[in-house]
């Protein structure tokens, strides 16, 4: 591991052990490996200057390890087999995004029992038809959703991986990306 890299996260910027700890946690939780600390510390380096939402860091390492993240989740023709949300949904959730002030807790949806059930529905129907398939059923949402997505329905899925359309482009050409669904 590089010591610049370390001095520049812990020294410089003054990003504690506990932040690491807490974003590290956030990602097995997804199922991302952590194995390339290096990589990881090197990511937060690049952006502290930019942010210092550990949520917002997340993603980048998300970003950066793209290709390893989707290529667990790619069939053997590389395929990736995604459900999509419709323009009208993601304008919806835009709106019912929550920031907790905490930096422990991640951001999830505001949204009504009604609307909150609806989609949760339609998107556990879109998973089994999926799996029906012998597919793994592979949410795709913007950024800026992403981690509010995943968080917001976590329970009600045992698995249910969720990627961003910008961990797909950095991971550029390598897979197939087959639309399933699109839940509207």
């Amino acid at each position: 591991m590089n010591p610049d890299v370390v001095n520049d996260v812990f020294i410089e910027h003054n990003f504690t052990k506990s932040k690491l700890k807490i974003i590290l946690n956030f990602l097995l939780e997804e199922g991302v490996s952590i194995k390339n600390t290096a990589s990881i510390l090197e990511t937060i380096a690049d952006n502290l200057d930019e942010t210092n939402k550990l949520v917002t860091l997340m993603e980048k390492i998300r970003e950066k390890q793209a290709h390893s993240i989707l290529s667990g989740l790619a069939d053997e023709n590389k395929t990736i087999h995604i459900i999509k949300l419709s323009d009208s949904i993601t304008k919806m959730l835009n709106k019912a995004i929550y920031y907790p002030e905490t930096q422990t807790e991640l951001p999830y949806f505001l949204l009504k029992k009604q609307k909150y059930n609806k989609l949760r529905k339609k998107l556990y129907l879109a998973r089994e038809l999926s799996l029906k398939k012998n597919t793994i059923p592979v949410c795709m949402i913007n950024r800026n959703l992403r981690t509010a997505f995943y968080n917001s329905f976590k329970l009600y899925f045992y698995y249910l991986p969720c990627i961003s359309d910008k961990e797909i482009r950095e991971a550029g050409n390598n897979f197939t990306i087959k639309t399933e669904y699109t839940l509207g």
